[in-house]
């Protein structure tokens, strides 16, 4: 619980569903630790406040879970990475697959919990059937947190452990797929049917599907989630529009009803990335060369964590018409310009997670995302090796970004996707 209105609602109706369960906000950062101002809330004890104020309306628990180095070491300092070596990162589906669906649910699971919920917006089913599940949660553990300092209280040795020994690669092998769990599971699932014919592709597998408020859907974020942790995951606003959980936490009460949403990257609010980038690593990186195809100097640019691939606005070079980057070269620190956008019909992309699929088909028609805010595009998928994709866009594209998300999807449904590792021109 975040101690905006999404989470809030979500746990309002999975108390509704489940009558047993409790509220947990992650304290992923500390605003003074990063140097980010006490006007933005995430993290804040503002926001803890709201959540708890929540929690107590609904009369169910609520504790802080301290994730503040794994956070850092997973998320900040591959966001951080990512820059300085000429890409563009993506925080949001890192935190969702090494924090929310990792660390978060293997938490709830150790707790005795049953399941965890978000305030995503999307949907999960399981052949077509939306999953439900009638066993309540118990076994609640007795954890005590101090709100004020926000800290939580150390009385758990292993806990501590963990926090020394966690690495992000350790973490990716920890994940499990483990499919007697995900049966077992399935045994108590009820839910309406549908007829998709993705759904007769993909027996016995756990599906990822848009949210009905397609204005609000999420699912681009969420496609590294594996079939368990969708096995263990409810959505509960994937079929509601953000009207109508604005209209019920109006109607329940709830302090943060009309709580502006959270727009940018969490720890960087203000949108300023390199200013983050330099603040956090007390680096100033150094002037270099914006250079044309043939390597004439056409100015100097502010450091390459100012700029990322197909950029316009904001390079200061004098120019007749538009120039675009088109190259980042962090080994002799120059960024190439073009007067034309760089397009491509193909992309490679690594760091595969598949939902829909054990292996993808050959020459697997779909649609994919390579950005958060765009439509999908017509392609032509296969995959290479059980790490590596080559995506085949049936038109020219602009050229997306390295570090970036591709996203397949089969109508509303979430096939898979990686990371964007190399593009053609």
């Amino acid at each position: 619980m975040s101690g905006g209105v999404d989470s809030s609602v979500s746990a309002y109706l999975m108390r509704e569903k489940y009558k047993s369960c409790k509220g947990a906000t992650m304290l992923l950062f500390l605003n003074e630790a990063l140097g980010v101002s006490s006007k933005y809330p995430c993290c804040s004890r503002e926001n803890i406040i709201d959540a708890k104020a929540v929690c107590d309306v609904l009369g169910i628990e609520h504790e802080i879970l301290n994730f503040m180095n794994e956070f850092e070491e997973c998320v900040i300092k591959k966001f951080v990475r990512v820059y300085e070596t000429g890409g563009t990162p993506n925080p949001c589906i890192d935190c969702n697959k090494f924090i929310k669906f990792a660390l978060f649910l293997e938490y709830a699971r150790k707790s005795g919990l049953e399941r965890i919920a978000t305030g995503h917006y999307a949907r999960i089913e399981y052949e077509g059937v939306s999953v439900a599940r009638n066993s309540e949660p118990e076994g609640f553990s007795q954890i005590e947190y101090d709100v004020s300092g926000l800290e939580r209280i150390a009385r758990d040795e292993h806990d501590a452990s963990r926090h020394e020994e966690f690495s992000c690669d350790a973490e990716l092998d920890r994940i499990s797929h483990d499919e007697h769990d995900v049966s077992a599971f399935m045994r108590t699932s009820q839910g309406e049917q549908n007829t998709s014919g993705l759904i007769s592709r993909t027996p016995g597998r756990f599906l990822l599907r848009k949210a009905v408020d397609l204005s609000r859907d999420q699912s681009y974020v969420l496609y590294g989630m594996t079939q368990e942790q969708l096995s263990y995951t409810d959505f509960p606003l994937g079929s509601m529009k953000k009207s109508e959980v604005r209209e019920l936490a109006g109607e329940l009460g709830f302090v943060n009803a009309r709580k502006h949403d959270s727009q940018d990257i969490c720890f960087v609010p203000d949108g300023d990335y390199a200013g983050f980038i330099e603040t956090y690593t007390g680096k100033k990186y150094p002037e270099g060369k914006f250079i044309d195809a043939s390597g004439k100097v056409l100015g100097t640019h502010n450091g390459i964590i100012h700029y990322t691939a197909g950029q316009r606005r904001g390079l200061g070079v004098a120019a007749k018409s538009r120039l675009y980057i088109s190259e980042i070269n962090t080994e002799t620190n120059t960024i190439t310009l073009s007067p034309e956008c760089l397009m491509t019909k193909r992309i490679t992309v690594n760091d595969v997670n598949l939902i829909a699929f054990g292996e993808l088909p050959e020459n697997y028609s779909a649609s994919v995302k390579v950005r958060y805010r765009q439509k999908e595009i017509p392609a032509v998928i296969n995959q290479v090796s059980s790490d590596e994709l080559v995506i085949e866009f049936h038109d020219e594209q602009k050229a997306p970004a390295i570090g970036q998300a591709a996203v397949i999807y089969d109508g509303d449904y979430v096939i898979g996707g990686g990371t964007i590792a190399g593009v053609a021109s």
